[in-house]
């Protein structure tokens, strides 16, 4: 088995060395270095933030949307380090760096790309509210990072960007078995390889990876990862259905399962998948 492991490891290696990962940009270091402290400053933190507009701002528009449910408005980032803790912040740091540093919206296929991520991001955070005590933050964040890997995919081979919009709303086949069969690499591995390399949270490197697994039985080891990639995957049908789409391969094949995680009926799946599609129709 740790041999088998090894040339897996040596396998991915080859295939990744040529994939330029983007570094750490410096503020997220700056505040690596003061979050890890024994007992960190928030107003130094939240200042530090404030420094970088677009991840300041990115975080604001989150925390202050419909979805994430607060109750009160916050008007900048000093604040929302305050209200929302360490924690719960750190989540949100990561996510919007990573987006930044992957390119935004540069070209009309990212931009459409993370409108995507974005949307269903905040979709799993109002989810999470409604069935169970995961934290918005952190559902958001691993919503946000699931597909993270395709920016780089679709830069290292000509033909991911084509495959990825023909595959992501497929009913039919698994995702992660096409990009096998053609790219040799599937974005929830390289996914989660590059939230260890930038040392994203343990847990959203968990979820990345597997996202779209369809043997649930294997998730109950990892707490509440099979949480997490429930309400993911609700998100996912809910925002196929506000665009008027088919669901998506994970939800067909595990819908009951995931209502079970979930602890959900159909008729409450039916009731929040109005409300959700109100919040967006009004967003």
């Amino acid at each position: 088995m740790a041999e088998e492991q090894s040339q897996d490891k040596e396998k991915f290696r080859k295939i990744t060395a040529d994939i330029d990962i983007p570094p750490h940009p410096k503020i997220l270091t700056s505040f690596l270095e003061e979050s890890n402290k024994a007992e960190p400053d928030l107003k130094a933190i939240g200042n530090l933030l404030a420094t970088d507009v677009a991840i300041a701002a990115g975080i604001l528009k989150t925390i202050n949307s419909p979805f994430f449910g607060l109750r009160q408005n916050v008007a900048s980032i000093q604040q929302a380090v305050m209200l929302l803790g360490l924690t719960n912040v750190s989540n949100l740091v990561y996510s919007m760096a990573l987006k930044k540093a992957m390119g935004g919206g540069s070209t009309a296929f990212l931009e459409q790309f993370w409108n995507r991520c974005n949307t269903i991001a905040l979709l799993s955070a109002r989810i999470g509210k409604m069935v169970s005590h995961v934290a918005p933050d952190e559902i958001y964040a691993l919503a946000l990072m699931c597909d993270c890997a395709v920016p780089l995919l679709s830069k290292r081979y000509d033909e991911y960007e084509k495959f990825y919009q023909t595959s992501k709303d497929d009913n039919q086949n698994h995702m992660p078995i096409g990009e096998e069969d053609q790219f040799m690499i599937t974005h929830p591995g390289f996914g989660s390889h590059i939230g260890e390399t930038w040392k994203f949270p343990s847990s959203i490197c968990e979820g990345i990876a597997h996202h779209h697994d369809v043997n649930l039985e294997e998730l109950y080891e990892f707490g509440d990862l099979i949480t997490l990639v429930a309400i993911y995957n609700f998100a996912v049908a809910v925002y196929n259905k506000y665009k008027k789409r088919e669901a998506h391969f994970e939800w067909l094949k595990l819908k009951a399962q995931f209502m079970v995680v979930l602890k959900i009926t159909e008729n409450d799946v039916l009731d929040m998948e109005d409300v959700l599609i109100d919040l967006l129709i009004q967003d």
